[in-house]
């Protein structure tokens, strides 16, 4: 689905001719999986994580040594979801991932560079980034966003895709008004840093399809709980900021998003001090909405593409895997 070569940044996804709704409007966001039965999204998504390190360690007679590091990945990733209901009127959603793109640079050097359709393995390193591609993770949802379960994935993967839905407030909102979500982010052995998200509703348009529109204001606060490993030692946030916005519309499908943090913590020692900062900047967008059988056409006409550039001549004398 996604064209030969790296995915360009996303431009701007807002349409032109759409109408500001009144201030006082109360409306709710929450999924409308009737109306999205049948139809297929596809999404782009890039992340760029940068993350520093400084150790200052303390030695007697020598003073203080400076030990210092940092590490760029740039992620980018296209990936499909289906809507369905099953017989009982209950959401399902088949999620995709169709191509990779990564890029790490270690120390302001390019190491290492993969995409899933020019590249038939990731190098070293990468290989965590080609877990999703060409799994289909079955999801039943809510309309409030709520994951309720995830299928067709190992246990262990289950938890990485219920972050592919936001979830949204129960009760009706006007401009100005909101709700909190709350993710968790490990950081062993240390415990876990929890990110407190405010979603408040900041405009209401009416699309030239006649769609209402919303757009969320995001503001986002870490804090730190855990139990440090060992009695000398103290991890401490010193510096945080965090925020973004999202686009849905009255069906609850996301349109755009772009959420950006940034976290300096500190580990203090015995032996002396590391110095962490981790900035990341997430966007994603939605690059076509389409009825599936149109999808699935398209899908199939280019694996056709891909196995004539690929054929090597030969006939088809292997046996299938049973």
């Amino acid at each position: 689905p996604a064209r030969p070569g790296p995915t360009p940044a996303p431009g701007p996804a807002r349409p032109g001719e759409d109408e500001p709704q009144e201030r006082g409007k109360e409306v709710r966001i929450r999924y409308d999986f009737a109306a999205l039965k049948g139809q297929v999204a596809e999404y782009r998504i890039q992340t760029i994580l940068r993350q520093t390190k400084r150790i200052d360690v303390n030695q007697e007679g020598e003073g203080r040594k400076h030990g210092e590091g940092s590490a760029l990945s740039t992620t980018r990733q296209t990936y499909t979801c289906r809507f369905d209901q099953d017989s009982r009127g209950r959401a399902r959603v088949f999620l995709t991932a169709t191509r990779v793109e990564a890029e790490v640079e270690e120390n302001g050097q390019r190491t290492r560079t993969y995409d899933s359709q020019k590249d038939p393995q990731p190098p070293k390193g990468l290989e965590a980034f080609t877990e999703r591609l060409g799994i289909t993770a079955i999801l039943e949802v809510n309309r409030l966003g709520e994951v309720k379960k995830v299928r067709g994935v190992k246990p262990s993967a289950r938890e990485g895709y219920r972050s592919n839905f936001h979830r949204f407030p129960s009760r009706a909102l006007s401009i100005g008004k909101g709700w909190e979500d709350k993710t968790k982010q490990p950081i062993p052995p240390f415990g876990n840093l929890h990110y407190f998200t405010t979603f408040r509703l900041q405009g209401i348009e009416r699309t030239s399809e006649g769609l209402e529109r919303y757009t969320v204001g995001a503001k986002i606060l870490v804090t730190y709980e855990g139990v440090s490993p060992t009695e000398s030692s103290r991890l401490e946030i010193t510096e945080q900021d965090g925020q973004g916005h999202l686009v849905v519309d009255e069906r609850g499908l996301l349109i755009e998003e772009k959420l950006t943090s940034r976290v300096a913590y500190s580990i203090k020692a015995v032996a002396g001090r590391e110095h962490h900062t981790v900035q990341s900047e997430t966007v994603r967008w939605l690059a076509s909405l389409r009825p599936a059988a149109e999808a699935e056409a398209e899908q199939s006409r280019a694996a056709d593409r891909d196995q004539g550039q690929d054929g090597d001549g030969k006939d088809g004398d292997e046996k299938d895997d049973e």
